[in-house]
């Protein structure tokens, strides 16, 4: 029998978090940057590949969370008080955003260049501002993500200089804010926008609050939904993951809509589509259309798990699922360690072919070479070996009852 869907634990969230965070890892971890197989790529820029999706999603489960949480000490202890809950909530985004700078600052050891943005820095402050906006009430938390959403989209076209740099790489405002704040030795340096800006976390907060509301209309669609008479599971077309599948096609419907209808084949890549009007989908800008395309396809996601969790195919699954609920609730631990250990094999000296100088991760990826595989392929096989490794790791820790929470 499943874990029904209002207890703050819920296997098909964690093995959502758990196969978001083995996707980060994947694509982390390449036997090297310059073969990539395609789907592993960002997009250059306008346009949405399927690694695109794995940061939204794991913003979108971070809202989830926050309404299980926030549901699991109410009933626990009828209300925290409102001083505990700023302590625990800041003292959680800053142990975020100081790992995040750790990640940044191991290996390169250089406090002058640190850059300050970062995936973990963005889930801090996201989290926080969320928190700070989930203390309203539902009707709050609607129009907010509105809000930021419309406000985000404001400062980009409004602020720009020109209609030509309000969605350009460079020259934006995004990047603008992030020079002036941070300074440009403090950011990414690979392109001129910080993919973790500090003005897209406006809209980035959106899609935390997205994942909070669906668990919270899941919620309440499980109490208001006929159970059967044998299990007590809701049952039908009211079932809530069906409710939620349909309401996380409409969204994801008016997401594409608003980027102006771009071809599937594409990978959405395509950075004008179909229509007149349209708001390019863009990671780094972490456009309106982005995060309304990207709740969509979270909320359809988590009710395709919900489903498998509760048919047949989560016996026939297993171990896979047992797999990714040992990476979901450890997720934190896994994404940190492995991506310090990443840092350890390219510092580590070890020799290459004719005794060249080399690192432990060149020496690995030429031994994987060595078997015959393509350069794409030996690429992947490096990175899924990585992803094997950490799953493995979250398995030890899960059967030995070790969960860090942050």
């Amino acid at each position: 029998m499943t874990e029904p869907i209002a207890r703050p634990r819920m296997q098909a969230l964690d093995v959502f978090r758990g196969l978001t965070v083995g996707a980060m890892i994947l694509v982390n971890n390449p036997g090297s940057w310059t073969s990539i197989w395609p789907p592993l790529r960002h997009a250059a820029w306008h346009g949405c590949t399927p690694t695109d999706l794995i940061f939204p999603f794991f913003l979108f489960i971070v809202g989830a969370s926050l309404f299980l949480a926030q549901r699991g000490e109410a009933s626990k202890h009828g209300g925290a008080g409102v001083s505990s809950g700023w302590l625990v909530a800041a003292r959680r985004a800053g142990v975020l955003i100081a790992l995040g700078l750790l990640l940044n600052w191991f290996g390169h050891w250089d406090f002058a260049s640190l850059r300050v943005p970062g995936v973990l820095q963005r889930i801090g402050l996201c989290y926080f501002i969320a928190w700070i906006i989930i203390k309203g009430s539902p009707t709050i938390v609607q129009v907010s993500i509105g809000l930021l959403l419309a406000l985000h989209t404001a400062l980009l076209l409004v602020g720009a200089d020109s209609a030509a740099d309000a969605l350009a790489e460079a020259g934006n405002v995004q990047a603008k804010v992030d020079d002036a704040i941070l300074g440009r030795r403090h950011l990414y340096s690979r392109s001129p926008t910080d993919p973790e800006g500090l003005l897209s976390t406006l809209s980035a907060t959106a899609s935390v609050l997205m994942g909070y509301l669906s668990m919270r209309y899941l919620s309440q669609s499980a109490t208001s939904s006929p159970a059967n008479a044998d299990s007590g599971e809701p049952v039908g077309p009211a079932a809530p993951h069906a409710r939620l599948l349909s309401a996380g096609i409409i969204v994801t419907a008016v997401g594409w809509l608003s980027a102006g209808a771009p071809a599937p084949w594409d990978w959405f890549a395509t950075p004008s589509g179909i229509l007149r009007f349209d708001l390019p989908l863009n990671k780094p800008l972490w456009t309106a259309s982005y995060a309304i395309l990207t709740g969509g396809l979270a909320m359809i996601s988590l009710a395709i798990l919900i489903a498998i969790e509760r048919s047949r195919l989560h016996d026939w699954l297993a171990p896979f699922w047992s797999a990714g609920r040992a990476m979901g609730r450890n997720a934190i631990v896994v994404f940190v360690g492995s991506g310090l250990f990443a840092r350890l094999l390219t510092m580590i000296p070890a020799p290459v072919s004719g005794g060249a100088p080399g690192t432990l991760k060149t020496r690995a990826h030429e031994l994987i070479l060595a078997t015959g595989l393509s350069p794409v392929a030996a690429s992947l096989a490096f990175a899924l070996l990585t992803v094997t490794v950490w799953t493995l790791v979250a398995l030890i820790m899960q059967n030995r009852r070790f969960f860090v929470r942050v």
